[in-house]
């Protein structure tokens, strides 16, 4: 008894949670239909051109900062790096969890920079864009794309460099990172307690992503509703929804069954 009360009461709460979304859903609705927005598009719109018009300095600097970024946090690594042959077990750990800050720092500001400079290059990069340029305005589009292929390839040296040094340091650490399989090659050469942490990591990763993507899919249609941005970005987020969600789902499949030897 105890048991179907409770999954009456499971139920009940699904209810009640589809009934306030189709609720905020229809409030939603309401508000785009009775309040202009059309003045928020013309203001994003506005905004693009200025970015457009400032493509290339815009990509210098993020360039500059993302090489500033790596350059600084690597040059410290090697700092504690030098430290750590020579500490003490207690010692050594907290070096070890500076040095991950570090790479933590260097990878999540790689990432921002490589976004922003991927947005502030996408305000010029369409064949509409590129066919009424004039002189100047291609030549610094055509050089916008210099830096931002010099700021992919700086990201990837970077990686190289962080990954030999730490081999240096680690020995025990093996793995090609110019192979597609160097993730996985990495993490073989892991111990038991620094696999623990990349599965949980990763897990926790796995939910806030799912998490995003379903808020990325609402406003992909909301915009596309409001705006007629195109079916692109909603078709994009799905597609993510749903590899992600086969991957996770086939490696947690594989997993029990290499236990089970099936």
């Amino acid at each position: 008894m105890t048991a179907t009360k409770k999954k009456m009461n499971t139920y009940l709460k699904m209810g009640l949670i589809l009934i306030a979304c189709v609720l905020a859903g229809a409030a939603l609705g309401i508000l785009i239909v009775t309040v202009n927005l059309d003045g928020v598009g013309g203001g994003m719109a506005q905004i693009v051109t200025l970015v457009r018009r400032g493509i290339f300095p815009l990509t210098l600097i993020l360039l500059l900062g993302n090489t500033a970024v790596g350059e600084v946090t690597l040059r410290k690594m090697h700092t504690l790096g030098n430290r750590l042959s020579e500490a003490e077990d207690e010692e050594g750990d907290y070096l070890e969890f500076a040095m991950e800050r570090l790479s933590a720092v260097a990878t999540v500001g790689n990432t921002v920079f490589t976004a922003l400079a991927t947005l502030v290059l996408s305000t010029g990069y369409s064949m509409e864009y590129i066919a009424d340029t004039d002189g100047n305005e291609g030549s610094f589009l055509l050089a916008a794309m210099v830096l931002y292929i010099i700021l992919m390839i700086y990201g990837g040296y970077w990686s190289v460099r962080y990954v030999k040094y730490l081999q240096k340091i680690c020995p025990e650490k093996y793995g090609d990172p110019t192979s597609l399989k160097f993730q996985e090659q990495w993490l073989q050469s892991c111990d038991e307690a620094e696999r623990e942490i990349i599965y949980q990591a990763s897990y926790k990763s796995y939910l806030t992503t799912t998490k995003f993507t379903a808020l990325l899919l609402i406003i992909s249609m909301l915009c596309h509703l409001i705006w007629d941005t195109g079916i692109m970005a909603v078709l994009m987020v799905c597609l993510m929804q749903l590899v992600m969600t086969i991957s996770y789902c086939r490696a947690c499949v594989k997993k029990k069954g290499t236990k089970l030897n099936v």
